[in-house]
């Protein structure tokens, strides 16, 4: 109580605004106990309100209310255990003027890449006309009219130059597509060839087979050196194959 005669000083606390109160702050390794504590609790409640629970059952609700505690514990973390950002100053001049050149130069480096992007299909349409020509040299089958560009390869194509090269582009296809089929035909008969030749060198000789060789047209004595000298080379493949295809018929 107070006696009469004295005064007295009330003092008188005004409550802070909410927004400008000190955060809370816990440190991450109390939020993650909260975090299992928490788990283990939910865990239990949830196995206790559903009974007798298999244990594949209990495994579902145990993934359940993990997933469930830690989504709610990564918002508490966010929220109590925020990350500070601060603005990092830079250590000095010559380094803010080196990270200043760097962007230029990467500046440069961007509008030098999107110039080429634009480039690239009129390069790729002059190489696609140059082996077109080289083509034209080797295969003088290929005849396509086209006309010859004499502006600025960096101009566009017009409509014509674009229907010349779909044009040149199919003459080329159709002589690359026959000159296929040829080198088939050619290796078909290639691999008959040598099939016969392999039979007629397996087939074993007959009676006039070796008739026919040991028999000469003229005397060896009429014969002068030139026909001698030829008769004692052995004769060409084709002669003798012409010979024994023969002796097989006759046979």
């Amino acid at each position: 109580f107070v006696m009469a005669g004295e005064a007295t000083e009330v003092t008188v606390t005004e409550p802070v605004p909410a927004e400008e109160q000190p955060a809370l702050r816990y440190s991450f390794l109390e939020i993650k106990e909260a975090q299992r504590v928490c788990g283990e609790k939910m865990n239990a409640a949830a196995l206790k309100e559903c009974g007798s629970a298999s244990a594949a059952q209990q495994q579902i609700f145990k993934a359940h209310v993990n997933d469930l505690c830690a989504t709610v514990f990564a918002a508490a973390l966010r929220k109590y255990n925020p990350e500070d950002k601060q603005e990092v100053a830079p250590v000095d001049e010559e380094t803010v003027a080196k990270l200043k050149e760097l962007e230029t130069k990467l500046k440069e480096k961007e509008a030098a890449v999107k110039k080429l992007r634009e480039r690239v299909p009129r390069m790729a349409a002059a190489d696609a006309r140059r082996e077109l020509e080289k083509a034209r040299k080797r295969h003088a089958d290929v005849l396509v009219a086209e006309p010859e560009l004499t502006g600025d390869l960096g101009s566009e194509l017009t409509e014509e130059q674009v229907e010349a090269l779909k044009a040149a582009y199919v003459k080329t296809t159709s002589s690359i597509g026959i000159t296929s089929a040829k080198l088939s035909q050619v290796m078909d008969q290639t691999t008959e060839t040598i099939n016969i030749v392999e039979k007629a060198m397996k087939r074993p000789k007959t009676e006039i087979d070796i008739a026919m060789e040991n028999s000469p047209i003229k005397a060896k004595a009429l014969l002068n050196e030139e026909e001698k000298n030829s008769l004692q080379q052995p004769s060409p493949l084709r002669t003798r194959l012409a010979l024994q295809l023969s002796a097989s018929k006759n046979v």
